[in-house]
């Protein structure tokens, strides 16, 4: 599990570095977040991921709610994810399951963007757990 948040990680550290000369494209942003643990999260037009020290997270934007005049925006994801558990109880594995990510997107500066969000999910690998994460 670790290799594999390392491996995706440095993929999106490399591919940062891409850049696109006309503007109707997708871009690549990519920043830092809190979601599962600390870690990198990377966005390429309606796809989303994330690698963090205690899993990770992609999702498919759904819909944009937003008006032209407006610096924000709300919006709806689908995805999956997978959080890793480090703790002591034998009974209770790695998660992995289905969310849907729901949040405000902002502008702080130019070029510069921040977002907030409730993600609820279910676990599908042990007990059909609900849970609601925030990002």
């Amino acid at each position: 599990m670790k290799s594999v948040k390392y491996l995706l990680a440095s993929l999106i550290v490399l591919t940062s570095h891409i850049s696109y000369a006309n503007q109707s494209q997708p871009t690549l942003d990519v920043g830092a977040a809190v979601d599962y643990g600390l870690g990198l999260t990377a966005k390429y037009g309606r796809y989303s991921l994330f690698v963090g020290g205690d899993g990770a997270a992609f999702d498919v934007r759904v819909k944009n709610f937003s008006r032209a005049s407006q610096s924000y925006f709300f919006y709806i994801d689908v995805g999956a994810f997978i959080e890793d558990y480090d703790g002591n109880n034998p009974d209770r594995d790695d998660r992995v399951g289905v969310r849907v990510p729901f949040g405000i997107h902002f502008g702080i500066e130019k070029d510069i963007y921040a977002y907030a969000q409730l993600a609820p999910s279910i676990d599908v690998n042990n007990d059909t757990d609900f849970d609601v994460e925030a990002a």
